[in-house]
């Protein structure tokens, strides 16, 4: 069966049942939410409905459904970053094509992945597509960090947010589709947050358990820290540049979990494993220290995406955290 399948979605999947079946589909969506919760599988999803034939789509058989479900439909167009952001003359050629009409069936889609990494220029190339697109065509932006959009492209898109999974969900997902037995699958999903797909990133790529190992020594030691071990840090950290993200959410749900600590929520603490750590640290950091690290993670996270130097970013945040 090549029927798209999303995961702890319902609210979002019956709301695009509906606006489907009383033929009130929208030209241009913006999908939000965190990563790995299912907003491009729900975009296929949606393509597979609008383009199926059969009485109750997605039928997961006909020759769109299973084109679709391959991501090789003449229709569907997936646009994503290249190194690290979407830049104007890939808009340029989304805007030239898009002018065609279908090749097969009602609905051409197009699928914009990461959009808060299009870069400004691109972001106010597209407006005018996105505001009167060609009939038939159907926009779908997917993005994690909305304050990174123009104001003028959200204003555009009818916008859905994403909620994030429930742990169960996700635990009886994994065990019931690929018999996933993990020993750490717990921990594992409680410190992807409620993302099915960082789930299977943790469970396919073992490195990434290194990695948090290694950031979270980093975080317990940084009162020791000096300006030459930051300046050999951030030479190290730079290795992980194709795993930042992951790297970030490590740093703020431990200095989320610090917080929660401060006030005794300890059954909402993500890094369980770590928690003697946790209440030993806690009390080196008082409460507005901890809310001027987010904010600095943050911070460092909207930078990246607009193409500041990665190094020069490691050790100023570096430099910050230490000075706290």
């Amino acid at each position: 069966m090549n029927k798209i399948e999303v995961i702890g979605q319902d609210i979002v999947l019956n709301y695009l049942k509906e606006i489907v079946k009383n033929k009130k589909v929208g030209s241009s969506f913006l999908f939000s939410g965190s990563k790995g919760i299912g907003k491009t599988t729900c975009a296929l999803w949606l393509a597979q409905i609008l383009n199926c034939k059969d009485k109750n789509p997605p039928c997961g058989k006909c020759l769109s459904c299973i084109k679709i479900y391959n991501k090789n439909h003449p229709d569907l167009t997936i646009i994503e970053p290249i190194s690290n952001f979407i830049k104007i003359d890939q808009i340029r050629d989304f805007q030239k094509e898009i002018y065609y009409k279908p090749y097969l069936n009602n609905y051409k889609i197009y699928i914009i992945k990461d959009a808060h990494k299009l870069i400004e220029e691109a972001q106010n190339c597209m407006l005018k597509t996105l505001e009167e697109p060609p009939d038939a065509s159907i926009i779908i932006l997917i993005a994690e960090i909305e304050s990174s959009l123009l104001p003028t492209v959200i204003s555009r898109c009818q916008k859905i947010n994403f909620a994030k999974i429930i742990p169960q969900d996700i635990k009886d997902y994994l065990i019931n589709k690929y018999q996933a037995a993990d020993s750490n699958l717990d921990l594992l999903i409680n410190l992807s947050k409620g993302s099915l797909g960082k789930t299977q990133k943790f469970l396919q790529n073992p490195n990434l358990l290194k990695m948090r190992a290694k950031i979270l020594d980093l975080i317990l030691n940084i009162p020791n820290l000096n300006l030459f071990n930051i300046i050999e840090l951030s030479n190290k950290l730079e290795e992980y540049k194709d795993n930042l993200e992951y790297m970030l959410e490590i740093l703020l749900s431990w200095f989320r979990d610090l917080i929660l600590l401060k006030y005794n929520l300890t059954d909402y603490i993500i890094n369980k494993d770590k928690i003697l750590e946790l209440k030993e640290q806690m009390n080196f950091y008082s409460l507005w220290q901890i809310n001027k690290a987010i904010n600095l993670i943050l911070e460092f996270k909207i930078n990246f995406y607009r193409n500041i130097n990665l190094r020069l970013l490691l050790q100023n945040i570096l430099i910050k955290l230490m000075e706290l």
